[in-house]
């Protein structure tokens, strides 16, 4: 695919004919929807009005309507009580989170031994209550050459390298990761959300997925990446709901580096939203790759689309 060709600009579902939107409706059984900036706005949190019923809408038409987050920030019960508040029926099941889906990876390899983990809190808590053993990153006081050599060298037995999202993030956590990978041809590194960029009150700020690159290519080893835009979480995806038809499940989200470069990859059909990230200013700049198919300007849209 070549990136340096301006795609054609997506289709708005709104302006299509009624034939059309039916078309449109049944070409897809499933939806994989990013959840902040799409459900519910983050600052100030609440729900985006409409919302509920467009989703209602989908569902009344036999669709069903997967959450994808890349925030693990917050906890998967936290998000259930949060769907329920804001009037969305929704299950455990139907909620893919980065920390959930890596301890389904761990337990489908028969994981065992020590995780050197880069991530939030919330995020190492759903690991440890998985019974998995972590350790977390160094923080160094003593600005000194022989401080980072003390810090940097040990004998603890990694296994594994986890990367999520971690506000501490330092140069030192990244060099010791680099080391646990090289000292061990065996150490696996897994990613959690792989964000190039992030929206936050309304300004880009750079996401987690640089972070990861960074430590793959000074280590050589491929991380095996379980958040959004990752490989690995296409594999889940697929599997874990059954898709033998990737055009036949919509992607949605606000955006264009994270969840729509994510559907692409993955074959699904794409949708961006109005509602969070981008703004129909940046569809328009948009790159063939993160380019959508479609775009709406919320979810609510659906509940009055026939």
């Amino acid at each position: 695919m070549n990136t340096n060709i301006l795609a054609k600009f997506p289709k708005n579902v709104l302006e299509m004919s009624t034939d059309e939107r039916m078309k449109f409706l049944d070409s897809f059984d499933i939806v994989f929807s990013d959840v902040d900036g799409v459900i519910w706005d983050i600052m100030p949190p609440g729900p985006i009005p409409g919302v509920s019923e467009g989703i209602e809408f989908l569902q009344s038409k036999g669709k069903k309507v997967v959450y994808v987050t890349n925030n693990s920030l917050r906890p998967i019960k936290e998000n259930i009580k949060r769907f329920h508040e804001y009037g969305i029926p929704v299950k455990e099941d139907d909620i893919v989170h980065p920390a959930q889906s890596i301890v389904e990876l761990l337990k489908q390899i028969k994981f065992t031994g020590l995780i050197y983990c880069l991530a939030s809190t919330s995020f190492k808590d759903h690991l440890r209550n998985a019974g998995f053993e972590l350790m977390d990153g160094p923080i160094i006081l003593d600005e000194t050459f022989t401080e980072l050599v003390r810090v940097l060298f040990d004998n603890h037995p990694v296994k594994a390298v986890i990367m999520d999202i971690d506000f501490t993030i330092s140069a030192v956590k990244l060099m010791k990761a680099h080391i646990y990978l090289k000292k061990d041809s065996e150490c696996l590194l897994i990613g959690g959300a792989a964000d190039p960029l992030g929206y936050f009150a309304n300004h880009e700020i750079i996401g987690n997925g640089p972070f990861i690159n960074l430590v793959e290519n000074s280590s050589k080893v491929e991380a095996k990446v379980l958040g959004k835009p990752g490989l690995e979480l296409i594999k889940f995806l697929k599997s874990k709901y059954g898709i033998e038809q990737s055009q036949r499940a919509l992607f949605v989200g606000d955006s264009p580096c994270s969840d729509v470069k994510f559907g692409k990859i993955s074959g699904f059909q794409t949708m961006a939203v109005l509602t969070g990230g981008a703004k129909l200013s940046d569809l328009k700049k948009c790159l063939d790759d993160e380019s959508p198919d479609f775009y709406i300007n919320s979810l609510a849209d659906f509940k009055g689309f026939l």
